[in-house]
């Protein structure tokens, strides 16, 4: 498996965790970005939604829409507050 696809992989795993959390409306636009080859770019979006849709979501799961949008997303574009969304006491 190349790292391409080690990255696809886990960008997919964030969006699976994250549908336990977020609407399916929400979670649509991130699913077709990734689909459509741009997967930084639906992390960003799904960080939007957890922010948006006011869920709270495990650490983990914000630890890795950082790391698979980080380079590729500028940070400005990042909802500030994404961190308050984590579960309390999830690490």
């Amino acid at each position: 498996m190349s790292s391409l696809d080690d990255y696809f992989g886990r960008v997919r795993a964030a969006v699976w965790v994250a549908s336990e959390y977020v609407s399916t409306t929400g979670l649509a636009e991130a699913r077709r970005l990734v689909e459509h080859g741009e997967p930084a770019e639906g992390m960003c979006i799904l960080a939007w939604v957890i922010v948006n849709e006011d869920v709270r979501v495990p650490a983990s799961l914000i630890r890795d829409i950082r790391v698979l949008s980080e380079e590729l997303v500028p940070v400005e574009q990042m909802p500030p507050d994404l961190d308050e969304h984590a579960i309390a006491g999830e690490s």
